[in-house]
This record gives C-alpha cells, structure tokens and sequence, in this order.
C-alpha cells in the first residue's frame, strides 16, 4: 500500500510528534534512542522529568547508565550488548536514583535497529514503575502472609463458580471433610452428601443465598467422616462480582470448630447445677488452737496477742512474767 500524502505533511508530522508525546506524558511513559555511529544519545521531555533533570540537560551513554543504581549497572550494560550483538531486546526493572538523589524503580525497554546486518542505533522506553512496584510488593507480601496464616490456621480455602455444579476445594478443606485430596470439581451431590442431614438444608440455603449475591458471615455445621465421626465446621461465603454486579464466583473459607463444641459441651456438664434437695451448705472451718513460745495453747486472739506482747518486752530487754 503506497504511503498516504498526510503522512508526509510537515504538519500532520508535528501533530504525530505532539500526539505522541502527550500520551507519553500521561502515561508516564519516556522515550529515548542513542545513534551508534555517532554515540547521540536522545531523551524527551517525559524521560528527563523522570529523571529530573532540566530541560536543557544533554545526556550522555556514560551520564545515563550513572543514573542507575550501582548493583543495576552491569545488568543494563549487559542488556544493550547483547542487543547490540544478537538484536534481542530487553525488558527490565531496575533501581535508580534520580538528579535530586531520590531512588526509584523503572522499567528500561530497548532494542536495536539494523541496517545491512549492522546496528545503528537503538531505541527504548523509560518508565518510572516506583509506586507500581510497592503496591505489587505489598500484594505479593500479603498474599504470602495470607498462605501463612492459612497454613497455620488450618483454614480451608475454596470456591464455586455458578452453573460449574461443583466446587474447588484446597487441601484443607479435604481434610475438613476427612476426605483425600484430589483434583478437580468436588460435584455437588457428593459434598451435600456428606452433610449432617438435620444441617444439609440450611447449609445449602446458605449456599444458594452466596451464589444469589447474599454473604454468609458465620454459617456453622456438621459433617460426617468416612468412618461415622462428627465434625463441626465453621464457614464463611463471599461474593465476588464483575464489573456489571454480577456474581462469578462465590470464595469461602472453612475451620474446623470441632474442639470448640466439645469444650463446651465439657463445661456445660461440668458446671450442672446439683439435684435439687441434695446440696448442702458450705460448714463453717474452726479455727486451729495457736501454741505459744512456751507450749500453752490459746485461742487465735489471745495467742496473737501474747505473742505480740512477748516480742515487745524483748525487744526493751524485758522478760515474760
């Protein structure tokens, strides 16, 4: 297709230019490009603010790569090389600090651009991805404190997406349900199976009320172990909705309340109030006899009494009469 006149028109070219750059301002995005045979290294205005230095600044391969921090310098001097030498391009993050000394984090994009098998100059984008990299830090440390407390909480994680007739279950809640794990869908019919049958209908009315849109904080009930046994399960239902409310998936998670009942049970027993016409009151303890320095045994009162009296006497170099 033969190139269209505009695309040749000085002022379309300008409104290209200006166009360009204007996306790359609010996206925060730079660009640069560095002519090999003459070693020109060119940044715009977005890649200088990044950098933050003035307008009139003109960089240098050497003032550029002094911008990045000094553990990230080998690592892009690498990078432009071997594109240099192979044209494979490069796609990083690395740790700057900026003309004002504030460190940062940015992503470096380049590649090399060939004429008769040889490069001539090369071209990137510069984006400063600070903020971008904490909040993806702290997701990332969240999760991992989320696993954690999962983990040591014996919490059983899973889901259900509506019309799948199953659920994903993680390994705890296998074990919640004294199952072996296994992949795949755990289909309905099997999992209310498994239900106590005095809970079952609640406990699916809960469900169908998540799915509908309706979370269920604190949904606790019974399930039957392979081998007879009963255990009691505390459950929580979420919904999680796209961007018109409709509802995906329903997330939920499980501990296993089991301790908790029997404990209460325990002290319920424990704490029985006796038959009536069979408690008895409390007897009132007597007092035991006090002996005195010299063996004579008295009451309390008087025993505490003489022998304050005696400590006294001594004390001014007395004697007992």
């Amino acid at each position: 297709m033969p190139p269209s006149p505009l695309q040749d028109d000085p002022q379309t070219l300008s409104l290209s230019a200006a166009l360009a750059s204007r996306i790359g301002t609010v996206a925060g995005v730079g660009g640069w490009a560095l002519d090999l045979r003459s070693q020109v290294l060119y940044w715009d205005a977005e890649t200088r603010r990044i950098h933050r230095v003035p307008a009139e600044f003109v960089p240098t391969v050497e003032s550029a790569i002094g911008f990045y921090a000094p553990e990230a310098r080998p690592v892009i001097q690498a990078a432009v090389e071997a594109g240099i030498r192979t044209g494979e391009g490069w796609d990083l993050e690395l740790p700057l600090t900026r003309a004002d000394d504030e460190p940062f984090w940015a992503r470096a994009v380049g590649m090399a651009e060939f004429e008769d098998g040889q490069p001539v100059r090369l071209l990137g984008t510069f984006q400063d991805i600070t903020h971008q990299r904490a909040e993806r830090l702290a997701t990332e440390q969240a999760r991992q404190q989320l696993a954690l407390a999962i983990q040591s909480g014996r919490i059983g994680v899973w889901h259900v997406d509506p019309g799948s007739g199953g659920a994903v279950w993680d390994e705890w809640v296998f074990r919640q349900y004294g199952r072996e794990p296994r992949p795949g869908l755990v289909m309905a019919r099997d999992w209310a199976g498994w239900l106590h049958p005095e809970d079952r209908p609640r406990v699916l009315a809960g469900l169908a009320a998540a799915v509908a849109g309706v979370p269920q904080e604190s949904l606790e009930f019974r399930v039957l172990w392979p081998d007879g046994a009963v255990r009691h399960l505390r459950a929580a239902a979420h919904p999680v909705r796209d961007a018109e409310g409709r509802v995906l998936r329903v997330v939920g998670l499980n501990w296993d309340v089991t301790s908790e009942r029997e404990l209460e049970q325990v002290l319920r027993g424990g704490l029985r109030a006796p038959p009536r016409g069979r408690s008895r009151p409390l007897r009132r303890r007597r007092a035991l006899p006090w002996r005195g320095p010299r063996g004579a045994r008295r009451g309390p009162g008087r025993a505490a009494a003489a022998g304050w009296r005696g400590v006294r006497r001594r004390a001014v170099g007395g004697a007992d009469s």
